[in-house]
């Protein structure tokens, strides 16, 4: 008996095979993301609903409110959808005219660096290393500060006594996001509501019409009452 216990080939548990165990963990984990992914979207359903949020893309044929400079005209009365469709277009315009520059420029600084000319070799050696080392964002980042700050300097020197600030405009209302020039803002409007309001004619009502400016009585409503008394006067005792 122990002789033929010992000569048994023990069977293998579907739990100890491999290829189960890497099926059942893959799906196990596929279970755990979409239940997870579930779960916030319908956390955020909720919580946008609760606060009166309106999700979905209404939004794109929704008044923008705002003006920005583009390739297409637009205004303030154009849609959340034609602002994208102008900012899909300017991005394509951009991206080809960037290209045609990159292409040129390319050919120009590796034909430089083939160049039996010292100083031009080096040069474009130069240029070539120091831009493959620095990250795009931070290339894209320095550009954009520095077109910004000339155009700070050139406020600065055109309109020295104006102060060029950018604000985030809210494009809802129409004001700025920041509380502090949120308020300044709407103080300034005030400011011009009460200049024109102060500008514009008094209007009479109803009740000063046909009344001198002084707040008397016109003449003609005391003149039955003198008239009256001189009669009264005149009459024999």
């Amino acid at each position: 008996m122990a002789v033929v216990d010992a000569g048994r080939i023990p069977q293998d548990h579907w739990y100890n095979n491999p290829t189960v165990r890497s099926i059942a963990s893959q799906v196990i984990l596929l279970a755990v993301v979409l239940g997870g992914i579930a779960w916030l979207t319908n956390n955020t359903a909720t919580n946008l609903r609760d606060r009166g949020i309106a999700s979905g893309f209404a939004f794109l044929g929704q008044r923008a409110g705002f003006d920005m400079t583009t390739f297409l005209p637009v205004t303030s009365e154009s849609t959340y959808g034609y602002m994208m469709l102008a900012g899909l277009v300017d991005t394509i315009v951009v991206s080809a005219i960037a290209i045609v520059i990159a292409t040129i420029l390319g050919l120009i600084v590796g034909i430089s660096r083939l160049s039996t000319n010292w100083l031009i070799r080096t040069i474009a050696t130069i240029y070539v290393e120091t831009l493959r080392n620095i990250p795009p964002l931070l290339v894209i980042l320095f550009f954009y500060l520095a077109v910004l700050a000339l155009g700070f300097a050139l406020s600065w020197y055109l309109f020295p006594h104006t102060v060029l600030v950018p604000v985030m405009i809210d494009p809802r209302t129409g004001l700025p996001v920041d509380p502090q020039w949120r308020q300044l803002v709407l103080e300034e409007r005030a400011k011009e509501r009460e200049k024109s309001g102060a500008n514009e004619p008094a209007k009479e009502g109803p009740s000063s019409v046909g009344q001198p400016a002084t707040g008397q009585p016109p003449a003609s409503q005391g003149l039955p009452a003198e008239n009256g008394k001189k009669e009264n006067d005149a009459k024999p005792k």
